[in-house]
């Protein structure tokens, strides 16, 4: 029986001198039915001519579409997977370098569930590893719970492989929600998130980066505190809001209790809630439990300064 195709999402936006080398990686795969879906979000560097050059070598499996304007990194990759034919779809960022076998080893792995994903080791901007592993920081698990996506993620887009099935419930990516982590929790809730224990992308880390600007957040004259509670209400809505919930009222509770914030200097029930539900919502963390506390008494402080 024929290998079923599988199909690579990769969005670019001046992707420089990164971009061969994943390209390259894509190209050198052992799981040879591949089709490469790349849409372009209105680079300004020479990125549109290499990719042209690779679909000029690679015609039968490099498909390339260019936005006419810049639609963002999430709508980007919407778009992206949209256009994919095959029956799975991998994710790829445009700097990141992938192991020859990824695509095989997650297929295998994902069997009935509508999506895996593996470790990554970090790599600086000129490729060289960091002696980091996204499992350095983060405690990566098989069939997390979809509460576990309420403050933190450990399934990263460039980690994963899955089902297209999934996009029947997962589309449209709601407003303001990490597309990764929202196909995670969706595929966590109607199905199950699988986890393969071994790293098959170098993941590259630098001041341009996606990941680095995330993390990094804010900006000159804005109350991150407020911002942030704002944006923490609009991931919760999206999730509590979701049809095919396994946990609404766990959600509904944990949504009136973090409004809570905007009105009060401090949240004592959010405090003791998310201490109670602490496994289930941060299994994620590599905390003792004394620093898991201190963190909750950080989340439940109020936000009535808005700056």
């Amino acid at each position: 029986m024929a290998d079923t195709l599988v199909s690579i999402a990769l969005c670019t936006y001046n992707s420089g001198s990164y971009l061969p080398v994943l390209l390259d990686s894509l190209l050198k795969q052992t799981y040879s039915n591949i089709e490469i879906v790349c849409c372009d979000d209105k680079s300004t560097d020479d990125t549109p001519a290499t990719l042209l050059a690779y679909k000029e070598q690679y015609p039968g499996i490099i498909q390339l579409h260019f936005n006419e304007r810049n639609v963002g990194y999430t709508r980007n990759f919407e778009k992206a997977i949209l256009l994919c034919q095959g029956d799975h779809i991998a994710i790829a960022d445009h700097d990141d370098i992938w192991i020859e076998h990824k695509i095989q080893k997650l297929k295998n792995a994902i069997g009935n569930a509508m999506l895996v994903y593996s470790d990554s080791i970090y790599i600086d901007k000129d490729g060289k590893e960091t002696g980091r592993r996204l499992t350095t920081k983060f405690n990566l698990h098989d069939k997390p719970d979809p509460r576990s996506f309420v403050f933190a993620s450990s399934v990263w887009g460039h980690t994963v492989l899955f089902n297209k099935k999934l996009l029947e419930f997962a589309l449209p990516i709601p407003e303001h929600a990490p597309y990764d982590t929202w196909l995670a929790y969706v595929a966590a809730s109607i199905s199950e998130v699988r986890y393969f224990p071994e790293a098959l992308t170098y993941w590259r880390q630098h001041s341009g980066s996606y990941s680095t600007q995330y993390f990094a957040g804010g900006g000159k004259n804005t109350n991150l505190k407020y911002t942030d509670w704002k944006t923490n209400m609009l991931w919760l809505k999206a999730m509590k809001d979701f049809p095919h919930s396994n946990h609404a009222g766990f959600l509904e509770k944990l949504y009136s209790l973090y409004q809570k914030k905007e009105s009060s200097s401090f949240v004592w029930r959010l405090y003791f809630f998310l201490a109670k539900n602490r496994k289930s919502l941060f299994k994620v963390w590599r905390r003792s439990y004394v620093s898991s506390l201190n963190e909750f008494r950080k989340m439940a402080a109020g936000v009535k300064d808005k700056g």
